[in-house]
């Protein structure tokens, strides 16, 4: 589904597969935000020839955090050259092919896939002639990762599980699933707590479940906030 121009929705709920997967073009070729499931990629291919984007020409993966319904098919860009990013706490994940030994939470694996960019703190990241904005808001995974990028004069803000946006129209907004063994409620809130003081106003929210939410305001930061402080602590 194309949401704005050179701006493409590959995976998802729509196609019947669990998380999220975004494509933006960039001067030099196309970025991925996060991968969707293991066995998404058929979908990811078919709607990127359907648009006419070569996956040979994917030059970088963004992955929000390092869950199977994130990074599923990360391993496929990997091979064919792209560079992937990840927060360095989640490379761990990627790397196994599992959400850890240790974790009870068996049946989410994923092709192991190592990464090339390890995130450690907020930066940017210039693509092309897109520049990221990097913020590291750990809670939902100890590496949890937000991009933002002016995009064709628009602010967007690549979400992955911090919050989650449902409903007819973006009306509900929920934080993601506690069952990672980094999650942190306490980070949680504090990474929430920093992100409103931003004041951010992203013209357009993607995040790993749910809808697109539309709009230049603050207000989805503060709903996702304000539902963090009343179920996540």
């Amino acid at each position: 589904m194309q949401i704005r121009k050179g701006l493409y929705h590959i995976t998802g709920a729509a196609w019947g597969s669990l998380g999220e997967a975004y494509c933006l073009t960039h001067s030099e070729g196309y970025v991925l935000i996060d991968m969707g499931s293991p066995g998404a990629l058929k979908n990811i291919l078919e709607n990127m020839d359907y648009w006419g984007i070569d996956a040979s020409k994917v030059t970088h993966v963004l992955i929000t955090h390092g869950h199977d319904d994130h990074v599923g098919d990360a391993y496929y860009f990997k091979n064919l050259g792209a560079k992937i990013v990840v927060g360095a706490s989640d490379a761990p994940m990627l790397e196994a092919g599992n959400l850890g030994i240790d974790s009870p939470c068996t049946n989410h694996k994923m092709p192991p896939c190592k990464p090339d960019i390890l995130i450690e703190k907020d930066c940017k990241l210039t693509i092309g002639n897109l520049e990221f904005e990097i913020l590291s808001t750990p809670g939902h995974t100890n590496g949890t990762l937000l991009y933002l990028v002016n995009y064709n004069s628009e602010l967007i803000l690549f979400g992955g599980d911090m919050f989650n946006v449902f409903g007819k129209r973006g009306e509900d907004v929920l934080t993601g699933w506690k069952g990672d063994l980094s999650y942190s409620s306490e980070k949680m809130v504090n990474s929430f707590a920093r992100l409103y003081k931003m004041n951010y106003k992203p013209d357009l929210v993607l995040c790993g479940h749910g809808i697109p939410r539309f709009g230049r305001d603050v207000e989805v930061i503060r709903q996702a906030y304000a539902f963090c402080i009343k179920n996540d602590r």
